[in-house]
């Protein structure tokens, strides 16, 4: 009886360390090869299309300002789209409470939109697509959790 106890026990510990680390890998970071979002050294992925991307969530009052960035390279980048979503989370999965989309045909761009929150967390996810003439690539980046307590 004690073994499918410690069976069960270390199932679901593993489990919410699998969870876990999945959350931290959707960290929002510039596209550098030598630094992250805070300055600090680490390995990022290249794009062909895209340079940096940004996306941040900031609360106040129960308003959520919701804001991403992009940058391509000019004469390269020909058009970006951008799909922002505001999600909400519940035990171990991520809702969607807005969305907004829009176009750019320029080389960098950027969304801010704001939505009514209650208490919760909360994180902005975003989708990129960057062209460079008939030829796309797809980016998805998140920014930090915000917890609220309204």
């Amino acid at each position: 009886m004690s073994k499918k106890i410690a069976a069960l026990i270390l199932s679901v510990v593993l489990i919410f360390s699998a969870a876990m680390v999945a959350g931290a890998e959707g960290a929002s970071a510039p596209v550098s090869p030598a630094s992250s979002s805070e300055g600090e050294p680490g390995i990022q992925p290249l794009f062909e299309y895209t340079n940096v991307t940004t996306a941040s969530l900031r609360i106040t009052d129960g308003t959520a300002i919701c804001s991403t960035t992009i940058g391509g390279y000019s004469g390269i980048t020909t058009k970006i789209e951008i799909k922002m979503t505001l999600q909400k989370k519940f035990l171990l999965w991520w809702n969607t409470e807005e969305s907004w989309s829009t176009t750019i045909n320029d080389f960098m761009g950027g969304l801010t939109k704001t939505a009514s929150v209650d208490s919760g967390t909360y994180r902005v996810k975003v989708e990129f697509t960057v062209y460079s003439g008939s030829k796309s690539e797809e980016i998805t980046t998140y920014s930090q959790e915000n917890e609220y307590k309204g």
